[in-house]
């Protein structure tokens, strides 16, 4: 695998070299939220992915959650398909160290990573998902350890109706539908989903619906956006957590409401945001002896946070206030409650022509450990046509409910966990034209007390622990050609290819990993965009992953699609050369799965 590395390095360098010397710097006017203050993606200094509607629509996956993995050092667990159950993390961290946001709040999840992706949201009302990865403590606090992934809602402008039905193998289908409506300053959208399929294998059925409501009232400078949402999961759990137990049963109902005010007076635009999250958690061991092992779980998370930034002649200044409260009550946790406060600020400026810099810090008071300071840095200066960037940042998390306290027959938690530390430090070039777009850096994590779940023996429990330092070196390649833009060529309009490589230095002696050492080592994604004759539509998505441990699993997805009017017929196909395969030992994931899809869309 390494000569492979090698040759793959070479091909971005070599990709980047011709492009950047033929074409010019042309980039459309992305905003992404990379920092405390929206700012244009050719202008960060970060490793960023964009995910826009376009590209879900596209997707050979029809829900919000698959599609993640279809961007190179996003790892994506799963223990079930179609949105059942994910762990995401990001260049080697574990799940818990990925911090999910909706319209820049956090929705992580204090009992356990595992519910982080219970989303109140469907494909339909989002306008793109940002994908950051490295630490995001600096400009998000706590938790953002490895990466961020936010997912950024639509405010629609124009009124309009869309229905989707899907139907495919394993008695699974899906419908959705969604209502723009605007009147006076108001718009509004409101969409409902459900999906429900019989599963793959022995007890791996599912029925979820969502519900989500977004409403912006607009004020000339001013605006106001209030969305609420709900998200219903029935299914069942074949050795999510152990493989002994094929007959675990889980139901998850998350609800999620937040109000965000924006407003400018003169030099300074200021932000408010209030939300609460609620999750609840009702998991059985064995649905034959329900009484043998059940667990009820229920989490609040509450949080308050205001912003004000003054754009003067040093560039713009940040300063804000967070409150968070999370809560838990638990027949296995117990009940406990944690207050934290946060503090940050953020300075960006250019004090010379080209050379952008973002400089700021987040102190977190928690109520059972004091304070903790997560200071940081990116830069970057311009040498046309490419880039150079530079990161460093500390970053930090607290153990969750699940870890301190959970026990059950497989696994404890440790209630003398220590708080995991980390100091990230990333370098590389980019190039952005309206033909070719590439990126390239390496980066270097240094963890200290970082928490995994290992164990002596196979027939011991998991046990919760800090485990010794650990050290993580890395590089991350991405090219993109436009091809519609360079040859006018429609049978292949655009070629991504994204590229991962993840090198763990971790030494814990004889106890095994159940996490940490679980992660992607090498993994390579290219997807091709298109359009055969009669107009319809291609993308094919080819992934090369290896795991520490395990062989290379190749696996492949298409979608096709046709256009009408108002009507668009697609065909989809996960799992394309129906490959036997696992995310997670034990968990058997689906043969290829081929559905069918009409979706309608109409303005009133």
């Amino acid at each position: 695998m390494i000569k492979l590395n090698y040759s793959l390095i070479l091909l971005f360098i070599l990709s980047d070299f011709v492009f950047s010397q033929s074409l010019t710097t042309q980039l459309d006017s992305i905003v992404v939220s990379a920092s405390r203050n929206p700012q244009e993606l050719s202008t960060v200094n970060r490793t960023i992915d964009i995910i826009n509607s376009s590209d879900l629509t596209s997707s050979p996956s029809d829900n919000l959650q698959d599609v993640l993995q279809y961007h190179a050092g996003v790892d994506l667990k799963q223990r079930g398909t179609n949105e059942v159950q994910s762990d995401i993390s990001i260049r080697g961290g574990s799940f818990e160290h990925t911090l999910i946001m909706i319209d820049g709040i956090k929705i992580s999840d204090s009992q356990t990573g595992h519910h982080n992706l219970n989303l109140p949201i469907i494909d339909s009302d989002i306008e793109r998902i940002e994908i950051l990865k490295g630490q995001g403590s600096r400009i998000f606090g706590p938790n953002a350890f490895n990466g961020v992934v936010n997912f950024i809602t639509k405010t629609q402008r124009l009124n309009g109706f869309d229905f989707n039905v899907v139907g495919g193998q394993n008695n699974y289908y899906k419908y959705s539908a969604g209502l723009n409506y605007n009147f006076s300053i108001f718009t509004n959208r409101a969409s409902v989903s459900k999906s429900k399929s019989d599963g793959y294998i022995h007890n791996t059925a599912f029925d979820i619906l969502k519900f989500s409501n977004k409403l912006t009232a607009n004020f000339g400078k001013s605006n106001l956006n209030f969305f609420i949402g709900t998200v219903r999961k029935k299914f069942g759990a074949n050795s999510f957590y152990t493989p002994v137990f094929p007959n675990q049963l889980e139901e998850t109902h998350t609800k999620f409401i937040n109000l965000i005010g924006n407003t400018s007076i003169g030099d300074f635009d200021f932000n408010a945001k209030v939300s609460w999250r609620e999750n609840k958690d009702d998991y059985i061991l064995d649905y034959e002896r329900v009484s043998f092992y059940r667990n009820l779980h229920e989490t609040d998370s509450y949080s308050y946070e205001i912003q004000a930034t003054y754009s003067g002649k040093m560039g713009k200044t940040t300063l804000g206030l967070e409150l968070l409260s999370d809560q838990i009550q638990s027949t296995n946790l117990g009940n406990w409650k944690r207050e934290n406060t946060g503090i940050f600020f953020e300075q960006k400026l250019e004090p010379i022509r080209n050379l952008n810099i973002v400089a700021g810090v987040y102190a977190f008071d928690y109520s059972d450990i004091g304070w903790k300071y997560n200071p940081g840095f990116d830069i970057g200066y311009l040498i046309n046509p490419v880039r150079i960037f530079f990161s460093y940042g500390e970053a930090f998390r607290v153990p969750t409910f699940t870890e301190l306290y959970y026990t059950s027959p497989t696994l404890n938690g440790n209630p003398i966990l220590e708080n995991e530390e980390t100091k990230n430090l990333e370098f590389g070039i980019s190039h952005f034209s309206k033909y070719f777009s590439g990126r390239g850096s390496v980066f270097y994590y240094q963890g200290k007390n970082l928490i995994d779940y290992v164990r002596t023996n196979p027939t011991d429990a998991w046990e919760a622990r800090n485990i010794a330092a650990l050290n993580t070196t890395g590089v991350d390649l991405s090219v993109t050609v436009n091809f519609a833009r360079l040859l006018n060529s429609d049978l292949i309009k655009k070629i991504d290819m994204n590229y991962v490589y993840v090198n763990l230095n971790k030494n814990i002696g004889l106890l095994n990993s159940r996490y940490l050492l679980d992660h992607l080592s090498s993994h390579l994604v290219v997807g091709f965009d298109g359009q055969f004759p009669a107009e319809i539509g291609y993308k094919f998505i080819l992934r090369s992953e290896e795991r520490i441990n395990t062989e290379t699993q190749i696996l492949a997805d298409i979608s096709l699609s046709k256009s009408f009017e108002k009507f668009t017929l697609s065909l989809k196909a996960t799992n394309l050369f129906n490959s036997t395969y696992e995310d997670i030992i034990g968990v058997k994931l689906p043969g290829r799965w081929i559905s069918a899809g009409i979706k309608y869309s109409v303005g009133l």
